[in-house]
């Protein structure tokens, strides 16, 4: 899992099946956009993506305000090529976050690359849902672009933690990730026809 620094490489606008893209708004603002890359099997919706990231978000206590964090569902074939490009490194990976902001202070801003054929066959190794194992892969990008780190052994351990107790309050029923936070209640996703525009990174 990784994050990589951003990168102004332009990316065509794309229009895509309105059954393949859903955005939901996090009760502070941030728009959760989910598409599915043309041709993939993914094991969740987009919705149901946007709308558990959305609460995972919601449930932090000092959650972020604002932006857009924009996740698409790849395969192996497509992001193989961009891991080895921005990470050097071959073969696939699970999750790829690129942090378009210009400031770290800045609301979230970015591009999530999450593995779904990945999922899949993770899932069968761990012996749980496909669908979890995918989530786990979109909330750990996002935590990436709301600031958290994992290069270092000790940042790591805390970005573990946090992800698993965000996934627990979204999936198991927790009230919450940490103490006080707040319940979720951001705007749930509505599925829609996603033009990217702008630059991307991939």
């Amino acid at each position: 899992m990784a994050s990589v620094e951003k990168t102004s490489a332009d990316v065509p606008s794309e229009d895509e099946p309105a059954s393949r893209c859903a955005v939901a708004v996090t009760a502070a603002g941030t728009e959760i956009a989910v598409a599915v890359a043309e041709s993939v099997e993914a094991p969740a919706k987009p919705a149901w993506v946007a709308d558990r990231v959305m609460a995972a978000l919601d449930s932090l206590s000092a959650g972020p305000a604002g932006g857009r964090i924009e996740m698409t569902l790849l395969d192996d074939g497509a992001i193989a090529p961009i891991h080895e490009k921005y990470r050097g490194e071959t073969g696939p990976t699970d999750v790829l976050s690129f942090d378009l902001r210009d400031a770290p202070s800045d609301a979230p801003e970015g591009d999530v690359l999450v593995n779904a054929e990945q999922a899949v066959r993770e899932a069968v190794r761990r012996g749980w849902p496909p669908d979890r194992e995918l989530l786990l892969y979109a909330v750990h990008g996002a935590l990436h672009l709301i600031g958290h780190d994992d290069e270092e052994p000790e940042a790591a351990e805390r970005m573990r933690a946090q992800q698993d107790a965000l996934l627990a309050a979204v999936l198991d029923g927790a009230a919450s990730a940490d103490d006080g936070a707040r319940s979720p209640r951001g705007r749930g996703a509505v599925e829609t026809s996603r033009s990217r525009g702008g630059e991307a990174p991939w």
